[in-house]
């Protein structure tokens, strides 16, 4: 991120990491329980080299008693006796332990360097979606076209609309007035002038709470759920590894464009602040980390 080259050691092959598995299924009917004579499909699993394993971190943040300006973390309560958990469609059994999750970030995640310049590029480390938005003139909502574009960039002139300056949601402020305040900020200055972008990735899901509406329809309207079940909407990410390149009016709106864009904020990297995904960003989508870039022309007068 800081304009070096990565040492050798810390580039992998996808072979010297894993090995791709493939499996045949078939489709059941859920009537009988039995193959419906239709459907037959492939899928590809990973099945991961000797001593490489795969992990993810989870937080659950909670006011103490309402109040906003005291948040604890509170995800060891779930898991005072039980310490494995199941994940995935393949219901793996995975072991869940304590771990510092300030210290855990900034080993895993790269921290993005003090920005010198007006150039800045950011890199997605995780998949963000960006969706169509469509006209609405009464709430003043403009159309985006999305897909590869993130919303907050103008689709006419490649402008920035993030806004700079205090950001962050102050203790005890409701959201209309925490947003009415963000609205008076200044934007960015500065423009989205390239980008590389690799094929979408398909973002999917799945709802098991049909067997709400078909037990108790009042309790799924009194809740407050979804009781659809089956596969949700699907959605085209970009995938992570994607580059946005920006040139910024200034200095300082280079910094504060790295500051609204990396995860870790203008933070050391102890917890996670940004997500730039539109949709999905409480899952993890969106996480970034920027940089600075140069023209191939002065990389070379350099040398």
């Amino acid at each position: 991120m800081s304009g070096r080259s990565p040492h050798a050691r810390d580039l992998f092959e996808s072979r010297e990491l894993y090995a791709g598995e493939w499996t045949t299924g078939i489709g059941i009917d859920p009537t009988s329980g039995t193959q419906d004579g239709e459907r037959i499909y492939s899928a590809e699993y990973l099945r991961l080299r000797k001593n490489v394993s795969l992990g993810f971190s989870a937080t659950l943040p909670m006011k103490h008693q309402g109040e906003s300006n005291r948040v604890e973390e509170r995800i060891g309560e779930l898991f005072k006796r039980e310490r494995t958990l199941v994940v995935g469609g393949q219901q793996r059994t995975c072991a869940v332990e304590p771990v510092n999750s300030g210290a855990l970030l900034a080993s895993v995640l790269p921290v993005g360097p003090k920005i010198a310049g007006t150039r800045v590029r950011w890199i997605l480390l995780s998949p963000a979606v960006f969706p169509e938005i469509r006209s609405d003139e009464p709430r003043i909502i403009r159309a985006h076209p999305g897909g590869w574009l993130p919303n907050w960039i103008d689709p006419e002139n490649g402008e920035i609309l993030l806004r700079g300056g205090d950001i962050s949601r102050r203790p005890n402020e409701g959201r209309s007035t925490w947003r009415e305040r963000v609205r008076r900020e200044s934007r960015i200055g500065g423009k989205l002038i390239a980008a590389r972008v690799p094929k979408p990735v398909p973002i999917t899901g799945w709802s098991e709470r049909l067997h709400l509406a078909n037990e108790d329809a009042s309790l799924v309207a009194q809740l407050g759920l979804r009781a659809d079940h089956g596969p949700r909407a699907t959605h085209l990410a970009v995938p992570a590894g994607a580059v946005y390149y920006f040139a910024c009016d200034s200095e300082s709106a280079a910094r504060a464009l790295a500051g609204a864009l990396n995860w870790h904020g203008e933070s050391d990297g102890a917890q996670i602040l940004r997500r730039r995904s539109t949709l999905l960003g409480e899952k993890g989508f969106g996480l970034g980390v920027c940089g600075t870039w140069k023209f191939l022309s002065e990389t070379e007068t350099a040398r």
